[in-house]
């Protein structure tokens, strides 16, 4: 199964931090099995965080690849389904933060998991 996602490259922004205009620049296809997804992971709810966790640093993985890691300026994620039911709730949107930050559900340290949460939102604000 192959999953495509639109790379948005945004391009000026306004003094306060508003988007002003932005540049659609790259369409990444990227191979995704049940098998390459899903495995024993942090949770609440290891079925809403393992595969969105891995997801999404397959994503950043094939940004790298395509050598356009530093044209992005930001990521927008949206869930579908019981994952965008629930994502808060069960933990996705965290997964997803990890994920884009290069963590694996199988080997992030689940006690520094908050810090890397708070260093990650200290960051990007």
């Amino acid at each position: 199964m192959f999953r495509y996602f639109r790379v948005t490259t945004l391009v000026r922004v306004d003094p306060t931090g508003s988007v002003v205009s932005s540049h659609s620049s790259l369409g990444i296809k990227v191979a995704v099995s049940v098998l390459e997804i899903f495995k024993v992971g942090i949770g609440p709810s290891s079925s809403h965080t393992v595969g969105p966790m891995r997801a999404a640093r397959m994503f950043t993985l094939a940004l790298a690849e395509q050598g356009v890691m530093t044209s992005v300026t930001r990521v927008l994620s949206e869930m579908f389904g019981s994952l965008g039911a629930t994502g808060k709730g069960h933990g996705t949107d965290s997964a997803v933060l990890l994920g884009l930050s290069g963590h694996e559900p199988d080997t992030v340290d689940v006690d520094q998991v908050p810090a890397i949460l708070e260093g990650i939102r200290v960051v990007s604000h």
